[in-house]
């Protein structure tokens, strides 16, 4: 008996896909609830061993136990960046973001006493040699900076507002951040979050949050984003490899 061609299998298959991609175009929730059910059962059904090249150090409980409470100083980071530089590590990665200076109270004081010293025309044998070392000791974020720029393999995070972007920003953004834009994302048509979604555009952002202080950025090898797409479920099932700050 011949086939009618109501009932002919690409007839049908071009229904389902029609569809599907009507209901992707229109973000369907029921649609993407099944794919957010789908996904993760596919997760929980899949097995991965961590690769032996990449070691995670982590600032759980034990370290704050045997190091201090958060934050610490930043001198630290730097030891730890030189001691993974020494190591042999190919690419080191912080994601902390140094978006503000790291003041001691002691540097302070200190400065002071330069000040005075040079006011006085006639400095104190070895007091100079002395408050020059005693800035160095206290003056954390040059430490840091050091240690990254002798290392030059240390990648910086920070993070970006999502948004829409409404005209162009109040201002570019620094030099030493620009250097590591990708060429051409400033010219990527605007889109919209669910143009995002189908993976169709970038994801938008419309400000720059927690940029690394100048000392600090311009000593990083890289520098790129730490923006995490949650889902409306609270999930976290797709990161973004680039963003468009435009």
């Amino acid at each position: 008996m011949k086939q009618g061609f109501w009932s002919a299998d690409w007839l049908v298959g071009s229904v389902v896909c029609l569809v599907v991609a009507a209901a992707a175009l229109s973000n369907s929730p029921l649609l993407a609830g099944l794919e957010r059910a789908a996904y993760d059962i596919g997760v929980r059904g899949a097995s991965n061993t961590p690769s032996p090249r990449i070691a995670v150090i982590s600032i759980d409980d034990e370290s704050l136990a045997n190091i201090g409470r958060w934050p610490w100083p930043r001198d630290i980071i730097a030891s730890m960046v030189g001691r993974l530089a020494s190591g042999g590590a190919k690419v080191i990665g912080i994601p902390i973001a140094f978006s503000e200076p790291q003041i001691s109270p002691g540097l302070i004081y200190i400065d002071r006493i330069a000040q005075l010293d040079r006011a006085q025309g006639a400095p104190l044998r070895g007091l100079p040699t002395i408050v020059a070392e005693a800035r160095n000791k206290l003056d954390t974020d040059a430490r840091l900076s050091e240690q990254m720029a002798g290392a030059g393999n240390v990648v910086l995070g920070m993070d970006l507002q999502y948004g829409i972007p409404v005209g162009n920003p109040d201002a570019p953004p620094p030099p030493y951040i620009a250097r590591h834009l990708i060429e051409g994302d400033s010219k990527q048509v605007r889109g919209t979050q669910h143009a995002f979604e189908l993976g169709l555009l970038p994801a938008p952002t419309v400000s720059l949050q927690t940029p690394p202080i100048a000392k600090i950025g311009e000593a990083a090898a890289a520098i790129g984003h730490m923006n995490l797409p949650w889902d409306v479920d609270g999930g976290l099932r797709l990161e973004a490899l680039f963003v468009a700050y435009l």
